[in-house]
């Protein structure tokens, strides 16, 4: 877990605290709710009827975005992009228990608990993240031949159109509402309908904004457009600088001359920005 997953862990333990000595909960029932919260959605989210029905609105939300035959995503592409969201917020909720487990980390929150709480900012993406984006970006499209701004354009516009769909397949009122209370509730039988209805709102909306950030990023002006194309330029300029003239001029080898490359804006599973989501 990295600080900025750590440090956005802690606010929301701190702030349950807050509300649990509010209501004169104990802070252990406080942390074994939480526990309980994540190996539900841990479980919830391997539910089959869930992820079918996420990949088939993800289908639905990419041809809104794009109409355009050429971008259609098919079954089989959709469960893999949503197998490797999933799996992502499946290590998430394993990793969270088992931050909470560790008494430092608790103490850290227990001590945040007792400032006053921070001012809500809105969500921004973490900066070691957008690095690591920006780098997968400036890395795959380096080796693109002469053309490695083209096809870094197109593949955010992919990006762009993949996550701007993520962002509305998690509204929280949206189509994956009642599929998630339903894995839930299966999952965690102890938990009242109030209670699923209302952790499935907090969740997707939680997805969205981070959906949305994503997709505010990659499309032009944002910041990992920006700074990717500025790394894609740069790279491209370097490997195509002049050597210094040899004795005798030779031929450059055929593997230096790239042949037509398809620009199509698609989005990969192994995507990067999807962890973010």
């Amino acid at each position: 877990m990295s600080a900025d997953q750590l440090d956005a862990l802690r606010v929301r333990i701190a702030s349950r605290m807050r509300e649990g000595a509010a209501r004169g909960q104990a802070e252990s029932a406080v942390i074994a709710q939480f526990v309980g919260e994540q190996v539900a959605l841990a479980k919830a989210l391997t539910d089959h009827a869930f992820i079918h029905a996420m990949a088939d609105g993800y289908i639905k939300e990419v041809a809104v975005q794009q109409p355009n035959p050429a971008y259609a995503v098919t079954m089989e592409q959709a469960h893999l992009q949503i197998e490797n969201v999933i799996q992502h917020r499946i290590a998430d909720a394993q990793q969270c228990v088992r931050t909470l487990a560790d008494p430092a980390f608790i103490a850290s929150a227990r001590a945040a608990a007792a400032q006053p709480a921070p001012r809500a900012a809105p969500y921004q993406l973490p900066a070691d993240k957008v690095a690591v984006i920006v780098n997968g970006f400036v890395q795959l499209n380096a080796r693109g031949g002469a053309e490695p701004p083209i096809h870094a354009g197109m593949s955010m516009m992919g990006h762009q159109i993949g996550h701007q769909a993520l962002s509305e397949l998690f509204r929280p009122a949206g189509r994956l509402r009642a599929p998630l209370v339903h894995a839930l509730a299966t999952a965690w039988p102890q938990a009242s309908g109030e209670v699923l209805e209302n952790f499935a709102a907090t969740w997707l909306e939680d997805r969205q904004v981070r959906a949305k950030a994503v997709a505010d990023a990659v499309k032009p002006g944002g910041a990992i457009y920006t700074q990717a194309m500025r790394g894609t330029v740069q790279a491209a300029q370097q490997k195509h600088a002049p050597a210094p003239a040899p004795a005798a001029p030779a031929p450059p080898p055929a593997s230096s001359v790239s042949g037509p490359k398809n620009y199509r804006g698609t989005v990969n599973a192994a995507d990067l920005a999807m962890e973010v989501v």
